[in-house]
């Protein structure tokens, strides 16, 4: 995802299997935004398919070294949309960090 206003961000733009050799390289960006396609974000797949890509990508992340020394923190954001069936769209955020305190 990038905005297409701000110079340069599209040439920043990498594949997220680029993840795990700048955490093996220590050498993450200020910010990173990651983004799974509209399966994996369970916007268009289940549930179970959004844990599953979770599982396989979040351990790199939360073993890593940046994470560890708390120079990392990781936001995961969801909801569900309305459907016509459920009520409206609760959106939720989860923070972690490893200085990040509890409640």
């Amino acid at each position: 995802m990038y905005y297409k206003r701000l110079s340069g961000c599209a040439s920043r733009d990498v594949p997220c299997r680029q993840l795990a050799a700048d955490l093996a390289a220590g050498a993450l960006p200020a910010f990173s935004f990651i983004t799974p396609n509209l399966i994996d974000d369970m916007h268009d797949g289940t549930i179970a398919q959004g844990d599953t890509w979770l599982a396989r990508h979040l351990p790199a992340i939360l073993t890593s070294k940046e994470y560890r020394a708390g120079t990392t923190a990781v936001f995961i954001t969801g909801g569900r949309h309305h459907d016509g069936r459920l009520p409206p769209a609760r959106h939720g955020c989860l923070g972690r960090g490893a200085r990040t305190r509890s409640g």
